[in-house]
């Protein structure tokens, strides 16, 4: 496990999803503290799954 920028891990998964949709599942929610959290699982491969956890709302890319 490494630690990406949320950036990098979105490029990678957006191209990824455009091959192939349906081997994802995206999750969001909030953590216990209030802060924004989006969950990737890849059906097929468990080594291509992340979680990208935020500090606050505003903090991070915009539209997601």
């Amino acid at each position: 496990m490494s630690i990406q920028s949320e950036e990098t891990i979105l490029t990678e998964f957006f191209a990824k999803y455009n091959r192939n949709p349906r081997d994802w599942t995206i999750y969001r929610g909030r953590s216990q503290t209030g802060c924004p959290e989006l969950l990737i699982l890849n059906r097929i491969d468990p080594n291509q799954n992340w979680l990208i956890k935020r500090e606050s709302e505003y903090s991070g890319r915009s539209g997601i």
